[in-house]
């Protein structure tokens, strides 16, 4: 028989840890680390928005990322080996749940590195590992939910993961004088200390009297990478889309055909 319960356990282990990593992003965001300000150098007639930025993100956002990728690629290594053992053979330290951006059978290296990592699996399990493939539905506009936990897995093997302030666009500016010009940087945004959000110009203003602007804006914490898999999206958005595809799509989603030999 299959055994799922301790790769359960790794799933729930990361479920945990999400929870954790809610809480303390939101912790901080509460804490208002990014205030807006009107730029008192006026630049060709615009008033700037920019950023004040008064602390950096937690690195223990970073921490438990990785613990989440660790946990949840633990999962399907796991079940990796649990296909093995249900067809009756012996998991060997090869024995790992194959992620693929490219069809394996496309090159002989890559040919050569698949087979181990499935070796002793039935056929029934390979065609389920198969259908999890990123390669299998490239067509998706998003990153591919295993190309991201492979990813973030890699990352937190050899580097620090470190979280970065970004502003998505949601700028609300209310103005006692007409807006006459108004215009927005392209979004999204590493925020960093007087990093410019947007610029406008209000109407003539009648003498005496001052346009008073009220902004505000959301702000998120995404992942500061390089890599176009992971940057650009909040963190938290990331790990539920990563954690929902590996419990939900994968490890609940063994069909019951495989759990008994």
């Amino acid at each position: 028989m299959l055994y799922l319960s301790g790769i359960r356990l790794k799933v729930c282990r990361a479920h945990h840890h999400r929870n954790e990593l809610d809480r303390l992003i939101q912790s901080f965001l509460y804490s208002n680390p990014y205030t807006l300000f009107i730029d008192p150098n006026v630049q060709e007639g615009y008033k700037i928005v920019r950023v004040r930025k008064s602390k950096q993100p937690p690195e223990d956002i970073g921490v438990i990322v990785g613990d989440i990728a660790h946990n949840l690629r633990s999962a399907l290594d796991h079940l990796a080996c649990q296909f093995v053992i249900g067809n009756g053979c012996t998991p060997t330290t090869q024995t790992a749940f194959p992620i693929f951006s490219e069809d394996p059978k496309a090159t002989e290296k890559s040919l050569n590195k698949w087979k181990p990592m499935v070796k002793g699996m039935s056929p029934a399990a390979i065609r389920f590992i198969e259908d999890c493939q990123p390669y299998k539905i490239r067509h998706l506009p998003d990153p591919h939910h295993l190309s991201i936990l492979s990813a973030l897995s890699n990352w937190d093997k050899h580097h620090d993961i470190h979280a970065i302030g970004h502003y998505f666009g949601r700028v609300d500016l209310c103005s006692t004088g007409g807006l006459t010009e108004y215009i927005e940087q392209p979004v999204p945004i590493r925020l960093e200390d007087q990093t410019e959000l947007c610029r406008f110009k209000t109407a003539q203003e009648p003498f005496g009297l001052k346009t008073e602007v009220n902004i505000t804006a959301d702000f998120s914490l995404c992942l500061d990478s390089t890599n176009k898999i992971l940057a650009g999206e909040p963190i938290q958005c990331l790990m539920e889309r990563v954690w929902t595809y590996v419990a939900n799509d994968v490890v609940e989603n063994v069909p019951g055909s495989f759990i008994v030999r």
